[in-house]
């Protein structure tokens, strides 16, 4: 019962709408990444051992030309067992390095990645997703999170269009 009314409570702190901020800064993709996954806006909630963090952001990549452009928005969602209180904020910036091109494609075509099915490191040569800032290695997330019910209805996914980037934006 105790479990029950924790997990409804975190649900409906979590349910609340958050809105995307687009940094003024964009952030520089790592030497062999293809790219970096940017959510600048994370709203946490802590209940006594759960977290849950809920936001929305934008994949940096490079087309076809070379050029830096980003797919957005990409929804995020993480969650874990290292909570440590009863609260509600605001923070951010999460950065995600993408070393994996299997990765990559699954975020061009709005596909789901879990950090179940990839190798996350901090610092780790061989990751194919490195936590740049933001979370720790505790967290489980989710990109790209889909309804249960999409697949019912077999809705196909289509390759987000990778919007340039103008120079200028620093």
């Amino acid at each position: 019962m105790k479990t029950s009314f924790v997990a409804g409570l975190l649900l409906v702190v979590l349910s609340l709408p958050i809105s995307a901020n687009s940094a003024a800064g964009r952030p520089a993709i790592p030497v062999g990444a293809v790219g970096v996954v940017e959510i600048n806006q994370v709203q946490e909630g802590n209940l006594v051992y759960l977290k849950g963090m809920k936001g929305e952001g934008r994949y940096i990549t490079r087309n076809q030309a070379g050029e830096l452009c980003e797919i957005a928005p990409v929804p995020f969602l993480a969650g874990g067992f290292n909570g440590r209180d009863v609260s509600l904020l605001q923070r951010g910036p999460i950065l995600l390095s993408v070393y994996n091109t299997a990765i990559d494609e699954q975020l061009r075509f709005g596909k789901e990645v879990t950090s179940q099915d990839a190798h996350i490191g901090l610092d780790d040569g061989e990751a194919d997703m490195v936590i740049a800032s933001g979370l720790s290695l505790d967290d489980h997330f989710i990109l790209n999170p889909r309804p249960v019910w999409s697949s019912w209805w077999r809705l196909s996914l289509v390759r987000k269009d990778c919007e340039p980037l103008s120079p200028d934006v620093q």
